[in-house]
């Protein structure tokens, strides 16, 4: 508009400049008809008329002549038969305007060649300032009405869009006006359009503003250019009740430095954030729990291992008292039954020698055999609860001892060795591995189908090895674990000794045992 009004002003100078010309005419010059007089009009290249109080041409410039078609004959001639390149269909009306009124009148036509042109239709003053006719100025406004038109095009395109939009969406002023909103903003509020532009967007009722952070991240965003995107207000709503919106928006500059305008859209997050609400409550209830199933995990974890301690030394003393116990009957039954047994096997010896009868000889000398295999038995028996020779003379000879004997009994050929060097074992260790021996070689004996067997002592880095393979059928040992009370057994004896126990077999391998007992340090 300001280039408009700048073509018209010099519309105006152009046609001061042609009165002048006129009146200079009417003063009595000789030159030929629409001839200047002098350089009045010589220099100016803008389309003027000039029709006098009759509505007749009284003169136009050359390039008037030219735009609207006009021709020296046409001088004089009544402007409702001119056929003007121009098609103005109230031309008559705005020149009696001009002349009887005093009105000047404006308007933009499109010339027959497709361009644009502003007319402006203004009253002739003589010097004596009477009305002499009207001055009709033309000029080409065809590049800033296509411009005009582009523009008009690119802001109906952008409201199109604007009113497309399902949110909410208002335009702000750098006052935080609204100059303008699409439909969904008014329908989604419930407000008035026409009352709502040019109204401060934070004194909009019924919206729960926040005002202070509202208005500091909106000044903030037209101040620096920041973009916005977190910003929410929560409340209740006209209409909609209780709602949780999000706002973001962007500034955009309109060309002029001090034009500027901010984007705010309007997104309703009310499911989002109850969705996120109710699953961080049952986060929140779930850790909770979590929390409080971890504690009595924990406390049933410590009442647990508190369980298997008091287990474990309840198997502890149960394996003490029982070796006490052995050790007792083995005792009893050496040095007292036994001793009986020597007794009553003596006395059927002098009865024997005091009969005479050899039918009594005979049977007095079957019961002395069968005392002294009774005696046997329970000497056997007496050294299996409890062997005196693991304390006298140690765990080498007592497994010897042990392995020969058990040879002799199942058929199956024990091997047994041990290192030459066998230092001082203790006595809980030393009675483990005879025990363990014991209960392996028994297993042997009723589960491998072996011929042959070996047992071998020895020491390694301060530990106390003991090793017994077979070259029987083998088995499974993660069946055997789950059933094997034997296996449970040796275990712990193993455990209370703070050893290892290490079995190895496969079906048609055999089986390999090793346990593996610390020694106690030696003095420095």
């Amino acid at each position: 508009m300001r280039l408009t009004r700048e073509l018209h002003a010099q519309s105006g100078i152009a046609a001061a400049a042609a009165n002048r010309g006129i009146r200079e005419r009417l003063r009595g010059s000789s030159r030929p008809a629409n001839t200047a007089p002098g350089d009045s009009l010589s220099n100016i290249d803008v389309p003027i008329v000039l029709i006098d109080r009759t509505f007749h041409l009284q003169y136009f410039t050359p390039s008037a002549g030219r735009l609207l078609r006009l021709r020296i004959g046409d001088l004089g001639s009544p402007v409702s038969r001119l056929k003007l390149g121009l098609e103005m269909p109230d031309l008559c009306k705005r020149l009696r305007a001009a002349v009887r009124d005093l009105a000047s009148t404006e308007a933009d036509l499109q010339g027959s060649n497709g361009q644009w042109y502003s007319i402006q239709i203004r009253p002739h003053l003589r010097e004596d300032q009477q009305i002499a006719g009207a001055v009709i100025s033309l000029h080409n406004i065809d590049q800033l009405k296509r411009m005009l038109q582009e523009e008009r095009r690119s802001r109906d395109l952008c409201y199109s869009i604007v009113e497309a939009l399902p949110e909410p969406l208002v335009i702000l002023d750098s006052s935080l006006r609204v100059v303008a909103a699409n439909r969904s903003f008014y329908d989604e509020f419930e407000f008035d359009r026409q009352r709502s532009e040019g109204k401060p967007l934070l004194e909009f009722a019924g919206i729960p503003w926040n005002a202070g952070a509202v208005r500091a991240v909106l000044r903030l965003a037209l101040s620096r250019n920041q973009a916005f995107s977190g910003l929410e207000i929560e409340g209740e709503f006209p209409r909609l009740g209780h709602r949780i919106m999000r706002l973001r928006g962007r500034r955009i500059d309109a060309g002029d430095p001090e034009r500027k305008i901010l984007l705010v859209l309007f997104n309703d997050v009310t499911l989002q954030k109850m969705a996120e609400r109710r699953l961080l409550a049952a986060q929140s209830a779930i850790e909770k729990n979590l929390k409080s199933t971890q504690s009595s995990l924990r406390e049933t974890e410590a009442d647990l291992l508190r369980s298997r301690e008091d287990l474990r030394a309840l198997t502890a003393r149960l394996l003490t008292t029982q070796e006490e116990e052995r050790r007792r009957l083995s005792r009893d039954l050496h040095d007292d039954i036994n001793q009986k047994l020597a007794v009553l096997e003596m006395d059927a010896e002098r009865l024997r020698q005091s009969l005479l009868s050899p039918q009594a000889d005979a049977a007095v000398e079957s019961l002395r055999g069968s005392v002294a295999a009774v005696s046997n038995e329970i000497r056997r028996v007496a050294y299996q609860l409890h062997p005196s020779i693991l304390e006298h003379l140690g765990l080498a000879v007592a497994l010897r001892s042990y392995c020969s004997e058990f040879s002799k009994r199942e058929k199956i050929r024990v091997q047994f060795s041990a290192s030459e060097q066998m230092e001082k074992i203790p006595d809980e260790v030393a009675l483990c591995l005879y025990r363990v021996t014991q209960e392996g070689l028994r297993n042997v004996a009723r589960h491998s189908a072996a011929k042959q067997a070996r047992v071998t002592l020895g020491i390694k880095e301060r530990r106390l090895r003991l090793r017994i393979r077979d070259n029987g059928v083998g088995f499974d040992t993660n069946e055997v674990r789950k059933t094997g009370i034997g296996l449970i057994s040796m275990k712990e004896r193993v455990r209370l000794v703070n050893g290892e126990f290490v079995l190895k077999s496969a079906h048609g391998e055999g089986a390999t045992l090793d346990i593996w007992a610390p020694l106690p340090k030696e003095p420095q």
